[in-house]
């Protein structure tokens, strides 16, 4: 399964720790934060899953880095779906699975009466 910070090449790009000259960070930490703070979860995902295979000193860096990311946040239109949702009760503009009888007062009319 792909990882997200794992290039095509099985390079990780979260190795690395700042001032380790055997060592150095592939990515800087404001890109990695970036990528934590979009509206990305599989990176954020990916993230947590790779944590634990990495070194003390690089786990303690982006432990840091994680701590001041944010969740992803929802777009506009999930937002409302999910208000939407959330709500008891519902109107659709085609709700056709009501029974629907003729109006007999006038049959000329083809007003329907929901009932």
């Amino acid at each position: 399964m792909e990882n997200f910070w794992i290039r095509p090449n099985g390079q990780n790009t979260l190795k690395g720790v700042e001032g380790d000259l055997t060592n150095p960070p592939l990515l800087p930490a404001q890109l990695i934060l970036d990528f934590l703070s979009d509206n990305n979860q599989k990176a954020r995902d990916d993230f947590l899953a790779i944590l634990p295979s990495m070194t003390e000193d690089e786990r303690e860096r982006l432990e840091s880095i994680y701590a001041f990311s944010t969740k992803p946040k929802d777009y506009p239109q999930i937002i409302e779906d999910k208000f939407q949702k959330s709500m008891s009760t519902r109107i659709n503009a085609g709700n056709n699975h009501l029974p629907k009888t003729v109006n007999k007062s006038t049959p000329r009319s083809k007003l329907r009466v929901n009932q």
